[in-house]
């Protein structure tokens, strides 16, 4: 079967010949992660006018929510509740301004399994989140409730955390590259939570080269190849530990003026070819 997300207006999951299975009627968005237990990780998003942020006008809440295999939501943690009753409740505070998507979270990665070593906060339940416009990386304990993790460095307006074996954490930083001189640009870094410093990142040459104002994913292969997808170009390609391209995909569906458009290309995945055989059936 195929779970997925459509406009900010629901979840669907069908079967292998497209018949509808169900369908959620919650706002999810962005992202989506099928657990061990069969439930399904996603975010969805609500208005609340909330005295202690705005007393005037409203502010979007994400939520990070727990679906059944069945479609039918099981739990849900509001995000910003989950703020406000951690020790960087100032910090949501003083935000500006404290109206509408205030924090845009655009990603939930379970922590199933955390690697020896790991931060204490990266624990079994967890979930890590990304929230794009306070460039925040942190960690809510479904459990309390809490957030129970917060970081924020040198990044700008990132997109796709993952947790890495070495405990550290892969990330698509789409302005962190940036120069008022050479333009907007994107990079992939490593970030270190114990260490709080960043200890690997790629970016092209000029820096311009590489860029995604939206979305951008990055993942770690099993070689140690890093897997980047960017998103705004149309674009994925393959790096080498040192930094060296092995392949590189460019979408070549494209329209408007001198093909100056093409669609954005959301998140490329390796799949082993083994598990491509019911393809054939």
């Amino acid at each position: 079967s195929l779970v997925a997300i459509y406009g900010g207006r629901g979840l669907v999951r069908v079967n292998r010949d497209s018949r509808l299975m169900w369908h959620l009627g919650e706002r999810v968005h962005h992202d989506l992660a099928l657990l061990p237990s069969g439930q399904i990780l996603t975010l969805g998003r609500r208005e609340r006018l909330m005295e202690s942020l705005n007393p005037r006008k409203p502010v979007i809440d994400d939520e990070v929510l727990w679906i059944s295999a069945d479609g039918q939501v099981e739990k849900r943690v509001s995000v910003l509740d989950a703020l406000l009753q951690s020790r960087w409740a100032s910090d949501l505070r003083d935000l500006r301004p404290l109206v509408g998507d205030v924090l845009h979270v655009n990603t939930v990665e379970p922590i199933v399994d955390p690697p020896p070593g790991a931060h204490p906060a990266f624990q079994a339940g967890r979930v890590l989140c990304c929230a794009r416009n306070p460039d925040w990386l942190f960690v809510i304990d479904p459990q309390t409730q809490r957030v129970e993790w917060l970081a924020r460095a040198e990044w700008r307006g990132p997109h796709d955390p993952r947790l890495l074996p070495s405990g550290r954490i892969l990330l698509f930083d789409n302005l962190g590259a940036s120069d008022r001189q050479t333009g907007p640009a994107s990079r992939v870094l490593e970030y270190d939570p114990l260490s709080d410093s960043i200890t690997w990142q790629w970016q092209a040459d000029p820096p311009s080269g590489f860029f995604s104002l939206f979305c951008g994913a990055a993942t770690r292969l099993g070689s140690g190849n890093t897997l980047v997808t960017e998103t705004g170009n149309g674009r994925a390609f393959e790096l080498e530990p040192g930094g060296r391209i092995v392949w590189d995909f460019h979408s070549p569906h494209r329209a408007g003026t001198d093909g100056a458009l093409v669609a954005g290309l959301f998140e490329m995945q390796r799949v082993p070819l083994e598990k491509m055989k019911w393809m054939e059936r």
